[in-house]
């Protein structure tokens, strides 16, 4: 994925990374963080901007059910802050593209 990320000017500028939904006991918020922070971690090591939306959002109250489908996946509402963070980007010349 990295060499991908390389030879492809717009995945150069920001990637995010997902995995197919798990059936494993370890889906569970604490590891969803963990996880998280683990991105941005990379991120910062390949250089790239990165917003951790997990913290973000869990400032909001009621942030489980509100932005969140099943734990793990974004309800509509959800989606909209992606779209406000993609928004962010995109007015400072960062392109958003989802690296599956």
């Amino acid at each position: 994925m990295l060499s991908n990320c390389r030879s492809d000017p717009l995945l150069q500028k920001i990637v995010l990374i997902w995995h197919k939904a798990s059936k494993s006991p370890d889906r569970t918020n604490e590891f969803t963080g963990i996880y998280a922070e683990q991105c941005v971690t990379l991120a910062k090591e390949l250089g790239l901007p990165s917003i951790n939306l997990w913290v973000k959002m869990q400032e909001i109250d009621g942030w489980q059910t509100k932005f969140l489908s099943d734990g793990l996946h974004l309800t509509p509402e959800g989606n909209e802050v992606f779209l406000e963070v993609n928004k962010v980007f995109d007015d400072i010349g960062i392109l958003v593209r989802l690296a599956i």
